[in-house]
């Protein structure tokens, strides 16, 4: 198993089987410590994406607490190139969502935090 570092909160690694001529443009990573709610709004930022032909997950055990995340891109573009943009792009709508929340709260608090 290759290791591959994708800027996250969990651990993340690479599936690969050296037996088989592994494209970068398809790929499946494995992150730790996250569920349906992760994969599930990764997966359709991916999928948002032109140049993705592919994303989607699987929970492969309800007791293990880790996802698989296989990610097919179009010749020319690498896979994890794509996730980290897709990371990024989460981070960014997570921090919008966050300040027209707290925007709100202090409105709604009358001006106070």
């Amino acid at each position: 198993m290759a290791s591959n570092t994708v800027e996250s909160s969990s651990p993340v690694w690479e599936l690969s089987d050296n037996s088989l001529n592994v494209k970068p443009n398809c790929r499946t990573f494995v992150f730790e410590k996250e569920g349906h709610t992760f994969g599930s709004v990764i997966t359709h930022i991916l999928q948002s994406y032109p140049e993705v032909d592919f994303a989607g997950y699987s929970v492969p055990h309800p007791a293990d607490f880790q996802i698989f995340l296989r990610i097919q891109v179009k010749d020319g573009y690498d896979s994890l190139d794509i996730l980290k943009k897709g990371i990024k792009d989460l981070e960014e709508a997570c921090d919008k969502i966050t300040n027209t929340f707290n925007r709100a709260l202090i409105e709604h608090n009358g001006g106070q935090s």
